[in-house]
């Protein structure tokens, strides 16, 4: 029974080793994600859990042969033994939270604080690191969720939207990077007109002249609503809308990308 008690410590923290490998071929598009909704990535809720579990068993009796067995597997982590003990050792060293003197609520509340915090100010960096989201990062600054998710109440228009901003499309520019053998940057250029340039999400919008009659609609509706937003470079203004928060300009966004996908 003591044995079972100790082997049962090390269930969550096996389960919490998991989460890094399951999600790891497909990282980009989880970190993408999870910034364009403004969630959290479950390892750190896992975490929280982690923590919360050894405090309360750290808390506990010392009559029960849970808390024996808890007391067993800190012995073997202070002898240099690696346990679950070692990780979350490792876990409150990571976000400076060795000080046990506060209680339990405030404690777990400082921890959620700090790991939460911490995630939120290097999320940016950490997306610079994926060629694929080259264009997101031109637009996306602040962690948080995006106002077209809550206000385009049409579900085909929101996807329209959403696979343009995280690179999910099927412009020449994610196209080749998928073909064997894979194309040079600088040779995935647009098919449907001559300027010879790679086709971006930019150049799809913005440049093509194969969607001119449609880009004229769509340009003179944004003048209506806010010509501010057409102002500067064309990279500015990809940027304005793009970044946009405007109900009206963004259900013409959508529609705009709808039409001309298609």
């Amino acid at each position: 029974m003591f044995v079972t008690a100790l082997l049962g410590l090390h269930i969550f923290v096996i389960a919490l080793e998991k989460v890094p490998d399951i999600v790891a071929s497909y990282v980009h598009y989880n970190i993408a994600v999870l910034r364009e909704t403004g969630r959290y990535p479950v390892q750190l809720t896992q975490f929280v859990k982690c923590i919360k579990y050894w405090l309360r068993l750290r808390n506990m009796d010392n009559g029960s042969l849970v808390k024996k067995a808890f007391n067993v597997s800190n012995q073997m982590c202070n002898s240099g033994f690696k346990s679950w003990m070692s990780k979350v050792h490792d876990l409150l060293k990571l976000y400076d939270m060795e000080d046990l003197s506060q209680d339990y609520d405030n404690f777990i509340e400082t921890f959620k604080k700090k790991i939460f915090s911490e995630y939120s100010s290097k999320w940016y960096q950490e997306t610079l690191k994926y060629p694929v989201l080259r264009t997101y990062v031109t637009f996306k600054k602040e962690f948080g969720i995006e106002p077209y998710l809550c206000v385009i109440r049409n579900f085909q228009l929101r996807r329209h939207l959403s696979q343009l901003r995280l690179s999910s499309h099927c412009l020449d520019i994610e196209k080749g990077r998928h073909q064997v053998p894979k194309v040079p940057l600088e040779n995935r250029k647009c098919k449907l007109c001559n300027l010879q340039c790679v086709e971006t999400e930019e150049h799809f919008i913005l440049h093509c002249p194969f969607y001119n009659e449609q880009r004229v609609k769509f340009l003179t509706q944004i003048v209506i609503e806010n010509e501010q937003l057409l102002l500067g470079s064309l990279k500015d203004i990809f940027t304005n809308l793009m970044s946009c928060t405007n109900e009206q300009i963004l259900f013409c966004l959508c529609k705009f990308i709808q039409i001309i996908i298609k």
